[in-house]
């Protein structure tokens, strides 16, 4: 966003293993600095556009993640104005 203060990015892959499916969740936690000094604020709806699924299904059906390191974040946040 356009404040001073920073946000915190945590950047997270879980891999899947399961019957159906298998592969890499994607997952990105964006917070924004703490209101009143004691907690930070998950910005939900954008931390939800960088989730992705790097996964194949049995069935045949394949996906592939779209940001899954730091550099592909930043480059879409930055685009965002962040």
């Amino acid at each position: 966003d356009k404040d001073k203060e920073k946000e915190l990015v945590v950047l997270c892959k879980y891999e899947q293993r399961h019957y159906d499916y298998n592969g890499a969740f994607y997952e990105t936690l964006i917070l924004d600095d703490p209101v009143n000094d004691d907690e930070l604020t998950y910005l939900e709806d954008t931390s939800k556009r960088f989730f992705g699924c790097e996964c194949s299904w049995r069935e045949g059906k394949t996906e592939i993640a779209k940001y899954k390191t730091a550099k592909e974040i930043k480059y879409k946040l930055k685009k965002m104005g962040f």
